[in-house]
């Protein structure tokens, strides 16, 4: 069915430009926020698609050019969960090493001797 080819399509060029966004070294959160939204729409219409027209109206290369697809698919969303950790990952990272400066310069104003444990 050409239906479903054509939202796999659209979904994995979705799912390409949301991982090159998040590979990116400047991360739009609102541009990936939109993308996510548009593919969880693109599954939600693969969803409602009834199982008869699913399998039914579809040949045999049609079928496999759809698992393929589907194949890509899941490879492109383990790869975006991936990339999604290791940016918490980071953020967290990030987060933690500003909270230690903070805590040291804080220290380092309030008393007249630095405390440098911190470091």
């Amino acid at each position: 069915m050409e239906r479903i080819i054509n939202l796999l399509k659209t979904l994995n060029a979705l799912s390409k430009e949301i991982l090159s966004g998040l590979n990116s070294e400047t991360v739009s959160l609102e541009s990936v926020e939109k993308k996510m939204a548009e593919r969880k729409a693109i599954i939600q219409s693969l969803i409602n698609i009834s199982p008869s027209q699913r399998r039914g109206e579809m040949t045999e290369s049609e079928e496999e050019i759809a698992k393929t697809l589907f194949s890509t698919f899941e490879t492109l969303s383990n790869d975006i969960n991936t990339a999604l950790k290791d940016a918490l990952n980071e953020s967290r990272e990030t987060l933690a090493t500003a909270a230690k400066k903070r805590k040291a310069d804080d220290k380092y104003r309030v008393i007249s001797q630095p405390d440098i444990t911190h470091f």
